[in-house]
C-alpha cells in the first residue's frame, strides 16, 4: 500500500461524515477517470491525444521595426 493510501485510511475516519461522503465521492470519480484513461495516455475525446498550442498572431511589422520602442513611444512624450 502506498504512502498517500496510508494516509487517506489514518485522516478518513477522523472526517464529519457528510465531508468523509464527498471526498470517497471525490476519489471513486478520480479512479473512474484513471480507468477511462487507460494507456492511450489521454481522456480528450474519443481516446486521441489532444494536445495545445498557443495563439499565434501576425503583426505584419515591417523587418527591422522595434516594436518594443514603438510600445513605449507615448512615454517619451
Amino acid at each position: 500500500m502506498s504512502s498517500l493510501s496510508l494516509e487517506i485510511d489514518k485522516h478518513l475516519p477522523t472526517l464529519e461524515p457528510e465531508a468523509a461522503l464527498h471526498f470517497e465521492r471525490a476519489v471513486r470519480e478520480m479512479l473512474l477517470l484513471a480507468q477511462r484513461k487507460g494507456t492511450g495516455g489521454s481522456i480528450v475525446g474519443n481516446g486521441a491525444r489532444g494536445s495545445y498550442r498557443l495563439p499565434s498572431r501576425k503583426l505584419g511589422a515591417r523587418p527591422g521595426l522595434d516594436l518594443t520602442r514603438l510600445a513605449h513611444e507615448d512615454e517619451d512624450l
